[in-house]
């Protein structure tokens, strides 16, 4: 299992250099689409009036890629081996190759919001607000 692992971990970190050139390309289309929208004068005011904003928003995002992220690709990877070890016959690996990658992709997306927003939700309870605030400090 080890070296199962190991492979998976390879072929998942893999996958980032293709996420981060689409990533750059989605950043890329919405800068586009500001300066259309509000000309590159509204778009600089704007920038510098979110400045402060932006900074404390990317500084956190910066932290939880390093932190968060790595540690979920770990838990995900380990829970799809586990999964695979516990119930070798599961259907699920034919189930998504016969939904086909465009229902895969949108089932992939739903459910990804769906945990998103109840863990964000999660968050403004009373124990997690206290470190939750500082996201809402920026509006």
């Amino acid at each position: 299992m080890g070296s199962q692992l190991a492979q998976a971990y390879r072929d998942g970190f893999a996958q980032i250099p293709n996420q981060a050139v689409l990533l750059a390309l989605c950043a890329g289309l919405f800068l586009a689409l500001s300066i259309g929208l509000r000309g590159l004068a509204g778009s600089l005011k704007n920038a510098r009036a979110a400045g402060e904003q932006s900074r404390i928003n990317l500084i956190f995002w910066a932290l939880d890629l390093v932190t968060v992220g790595p540690l979920l690709a770990v838990m995900a990877v380990s829970g799809g081996l586990l999964l695979h070890r516990l119930w070798p016959h599961s259907p699920l690996p034919g189930l998504w190759a016969w939904m086909g990658p465009v229902a895969t992709v949108s089932l992939t997306i739903f459910l990804g919001d769906f945990v998103a927003y109840w863990r964000h939700r999660a968050q403004h309870s009373a124990w997690l607000w206290p470190a939750h605030a500082v996201h809402h400090s920026g509006t």
